[in-house]
């Protein structure tokens, strides 16, 4: 006898309420969709953690990176290594022994204090839905090499980026700019917006230059712009406008969100949380502070590729913004 649908749904209701009393914690069946997949972002990795996934019917294997995790089949965990994955329920799986975990057969359980993992998890996953292109940097690289072909003279600001910076941020204020040249000398011109005075100027042959004892040249609260042309050769750069805040606040802000941070992420990694102080400064619109912290954490950490990558798919991101 063939039953109802009626039936069928009882039947597969009754199932689901066996498997979540009697196997708590194994496997979290949200849908009947997560028998064949589940939504996951990696949010904490230690070591060497790969995933596998089918493309063209060709098997691949990719070092995990943290954020969404794709069309995963399995986890491949090295010795000495782990990595923490978050599902669509804002449920947690740790991994910390090696060996090979079938996406479908991970078992998630409720973090201790939902409420406050629910909003660390929201700034973390925010920081990947707005970056979610981890060849940001070459995108924006090749854009500018190709636009400027055959024309030295054509250069490219890139930070300062238009908005608020930080006053008196260790005295130090970095310009860096794009070009191709490579033996041309460069001059960095910044204005007072007001007056149209100039009040500041420097040659260089790189590409960047660092403005030291910023808090002598630009003062709290005041609007500038800047260009930077290479000498004899073109026209200056756009203009790019920004303003001083009215406080020395850097470190202020930053230890405001890592406070959070360690709180409603205790447990995560320091990556982890770094991106959700990074994604808490974009929230404010404090694009200048969230790339000045990032180049700080590239400096901490010059040998984490994962992290590099993240700080500069965020600050490429927004120098392909039209």
């Amino acid at each position: 006898m063939i039953p109802s649908i009626t039936q069928a749904m009882k039947f597969v209701r009754l199932h689901k309420i066996i498997l979540q009393v009697f196997l708590p914690g194994f496997i979290y069946f949200s849908t009947v969709t997560d028998l064949t997949s589940q939504v996951l972002t990696a949010v904490s990795i230690d070591g060497e953690v790969y995933v596998k996934f089918t493309k063209n019917g060709k098997e691949t294997y990719n070092r995990m990176v943290f954020g969404p995790v794709v069309n995963a089949e399995k986890i491949i965990v090295k010795n000495n290594s782990k990595v923490k994955l978050v599902n669509e329920k804002n449920m947690i799986c740790s991994l910390d022994k090696p060996g090979d975990y079938k996406t479908i057969e991970l078992g998630f359980t409720s973090p201790v204090n939902t409420t406050m993992f629910s909003n660390f998890l929201k700034q973390f996953k925010s920081f990947f839905g707005q970056h979610d292109n981890p060849e940001s940097k070459s995108n924006y690289k090749n854009t500018i090499f190709a636009i400027s072909r055959g024309q030295e003279g054509n250069l490219s600001p890139d930070f300062p980026l238009s908005g608020i910076l930080p006053y008196g941020r260790l005295g130090t204020v970095p310009f860096i700019w794009t070009n191709d040249c490579l033996e041309c000398s460069y001059v960095v011109r910044v204005y007072d917006l007001e007056t149209q005075r100039e009040v500041f100027s420097a040659t260089t042959t790189k590409h960047s230059l660092d403005l030291e004892n910023s808090d002598n040249k630009l003062k709290p609260g005041k609007r500038y712009y800047w260009t930077v042309e290479a000498e004899g050769i073109g026209q200056p750069s756009r203009k790019v406008y920004f303003e001083m805040s009215k406080n020395a606040d850097f470190e202020e802000k930053i230890s405001k969100f890592k406070n959070e941070a360690d709180f409603e992420g205790n447990d995560l990694s320091e990556t982890a949380k770094n991106i959700y102080i990074l994604s808490q400064l974009e929230e404010a619109d404090l694009i200048n502070y969230a790339v000045l912290y990032g180049f700080y954490l590239k400096e901490r950490n010059p040998a984490d590729e994962m992290l590099h990558n993240v700080v500069d798919r965020m600050w490429y991101d927004h120098l392909l913004q039209p």
